[in-house]
């Protein structure tokens, strides 16, 4: 019996353990470290608060080199109640930046060091808890105590002319520990600029200060921002802007002329000259003509009745997805004076035949999308400035209006009229103008 079970194993009867030809392939690799041994290229980000619930904004960025593809886990030890962890897989060797989410709720304030583990390397990793969210943060400004390196100024300041949120400047920063920050300057020529908030990453970023107060004179001005004892100068001018009288943001008189610089007319530019008057059903208008290059002279007609102006015209003017057969004319109330941002007004429902036999409804909807502000326009500074954005909406009987795609900006300049002009079709720009010179009487 003893021979037969020995030559039943050695046949491989029965004996044999069963074998299995698929194997686990685990990556192989190590963390990029300091020569002390500290995490290198490390990001913390979020605030680390003492007893608060750690959430998706508390992470760290580890980078590793990996030299054998494969499944990896990376985490730490549990310190303080929380602890960092990933997992995945490598499908290449090479140098990669991994994200491990904190888990857990820090326990106490302090400064704890973690030890990092990636198969056999380990590196540590340091995590600052505050003893809650409104501790300051700890920022210094990139270029102190000199000038701020890579200031980006954004908007355009104007002699005269409010700033708002449009104004402002991105300063280069070192976060070294996340919190709550301000970051400010001292009024300088009617205004300052000043930021606020909480960062939570700590390393190089940017952050944006915004403009407060009038300008009150055109020149080149240096500010200076501080955050505690940090300091940087930054350069802002202020615009002179071009000098009117107070008439209307339509001005309507005879021999008043603008001239345009016209995308759609490379060789020349776009004019229009108020030349006489019309009379068409019991009111009166101006009639403002309009040259280009390349089309014959056409005729426009426009009143002001109270605080609307009105054009008297096609009313499928300002599309071209169809058109009204015969051609309708009517009136079209497309500017109100002195309106204040946000502020909306439309044109009646207009529902007539198209070419295609089809009774379309067509309507202008204006929104004032800043009043009363300020606009650099072909190198020249405006202000009383009020822009108004106009949608064409289109419908039929049985299909309620929507947008034909078609979408016009305007900006009025107080005592000048139309300076600036565009069209987009589909967020397509169809063409831009600007104006180049003006007499208004």
């Amino acid at each position: 019996l003893y021979h037969f079970l020995v030559m039943a194993c050695l046949t491989g009867i029965a004996c044999q353990r069963e074998i299995s030809f698929e194997q686990s392939s685990i990556s192989e690799g190590a963390f990029i470290r300091s020569p002390s041994g500290d995490c290198d290229s490390l990001v913390a980000g979020g605030v680390f608060t003492e007893l608060e619930a750690i959430d998706g904004a508390n992470f760290l960025d580890v980078v590793v080199v990996v030299s054998l593809p494969g499944s990896y886990t990376i985490h730490s030890d549990t310190v303080n109640g929380y602890f960092f962890r990933n997992n995945g897989s490598f499908s290449n060797a090479g140098t990669f930046k991994l994200r491990l989410s904190a888990s857990g709720k820090p326990l106490k304030a302090g400064t704890d060091h973690f030890t990092l583990s990636y198969g056999a390397s380990t590196c540590v990793a340091a995590i600052r808890v505050k003893k809650d969210k409104s501790t300051p943060a700890s920022i210094t400004l990139t270029g102190a105590p000199g000038l701020c390196m890579d200031p980006i100024l954004f908007g355009v300041l104007i002699q005269g002319v409010a700033s708002d949120s449009t104004n402002g400047v991105s300063l280069r920063v070192n976060v070294r520990e996340p919190g709550k920050w301000v970051i400010h300057t001292s009024p300088l020529n009617g205004i300052e600029y000043v930021g606020q908030g909480t960062v939570m990453d700590i390393g190089e970023q940017r952050l944006n200060l915004y403009a407060t107060g009038t300008p009150l004179q055109p020149a080149g001005f240096i500010h200076t921002a501080t955050i505690g004892t940090s300091s940087c100068d930054f350069g802002v001018v202020v615009l002179k802007p071009v000098t009117v009288a107070d008439h209307d943001y339509f001005p309507l008189a005879q021999g008043n002329r603008w001239v345009y610089d016209y995308t759609s007319y490379t060789t020349d530019s776009l004019v229009r000259v108020i030349n006489g008057t019309g009379l068409f059903e019991g009111d009166s208008y101006y009639d403002l003509r309009e040259k280009n290059p390349f089309l014959p002279e056409e005729k426009r007609y426009f009143r002001k009745s109270g605080n609307s102006f009105i054009e008297y015209g096609s009313l499928d003017r300002y599309t071209t997805s169809f058109s009204y057969v015969p051609g309708t004319i009517g009136e079209i109330p497309f500017l109100r004076d002195a309106y204040p941002s946000g502020t909306y007004w439309e044109s009646p429902v207009w529902s007539k035949m198209a070419g295609f036999g089809q009774l379309i409804q067509l309507q202008y909807k204006y929104y004032c999308i800043a009043g009363d502000g300020g606009a650099v326009v072909n190198g020249m500074a405006f202000r009383n400035v009020m822009k108004v954005r106009m949608y064409v909406i289109v419908g039929s009987e049985t299909s309620p209006g929507g947008s034909s795609g078609e979408v016009y900006e305007y900006w009025y300049a107080k005592g000048i009229g139309l300076i600036y002009e565009k069209k987009m079709n589909y967020q397509a720009v169809v063409y831009e103008q600007e104006i180049r010179s003006w007499m208004v009487f």
